[in-house]
C-alpha cells in the first residue's frame, strides 16, 4: 500500500482507493493512513447502515488522524431500490424515508451529506434528492458530473 501510494502521488492529485470495511485489516489501516477523506457510501438497508456505522465509530475511538477522519467522512446514502420501475409511489416515498432515516441516524458520527449526486446541499425540490433520481439533463446539454460539491 505504501509503495502504490508514494507511485501514484507522483502522477495523480486524487487517488481513490476501495476497500470494503475491514477496519481491522492491515492494509485498510495503511489506506486510512494516507487518507485525506473518507467518502462511505451506504445504501440504506438497516444492516448495512449499521457496518458503516460501526466501521467510523472504531476510526473514532483509535483518535487522532483516525477520528477526524471518522468526523469529517462525508457517508452517501442511496436508497434501496433494486426494483424501482416496479414500485408504487408509495413504495418509493418509503424508500426515500428510509434513506433519510438512516443518513440522519450518521449526522453525530460524521459530516451531513446529501444524498443526491447531481443536486448540491441547496437545492430544494425534494424529488431530486436521490440518486435514483436525479435532476433530468436539458436536451442538448451535457451529463452533469456526479457528486461535484461532495469533496468540497
Amino acid at each position: 500500500m505504501d509503495i502504490a501510494h508514494q507511485v501514484l502521488t507522483r502522477y495523480y492529485r486524487l487517488i481513490v482507493m476501495d476497500s470494503g470495511n475491514t477496519a481491522r485489516a492491515a492494509n485498510w489501516r495503511r489506506m486510512i493512513h494516507h487518507t485525506n477523506q473518507l467518502v462511505v457510501p451506504v445504501t440504506a438497508i438497516e444492516d448495512r447502515a449499521e457496518a458503516a456505522r460501526l466501521t467510523l465509530q472504531t476510526l473514532q475511538s483509535r483518535g487522532g488522524h483516525d477520528a477526524e477522519l471518522a468526523r469529517n467522512a462525508v457517508v452517501i446514502v442511496s436508497e434501496s431500490t433494486d426494483a424501482r420501475h416496479s414500485m408504487t409511489s408509495d413504495a418509493l416515498k418509503r424508500a426515500k424515508d428510509e434513506a433519510r432515516r438512516i443518513a440522519d441516524a450518521f449526522t453525530p458520527t460524521s459530516a451531513p451529506s446529501p444524498a443526491s449526486p447531481t443536486t448540491p446541499p441547496s437545492s430544494t425540490d425534494p424529488s431530486a434528492t436521490t440518486p435514483s433520481n436525479p435532476p433530468p439533463n436539458a436536451p442538448g446539454s451535457p451529463p452533469q458530473q456526479p457528486w461535484p460539491w461532495a469533496s468540497k
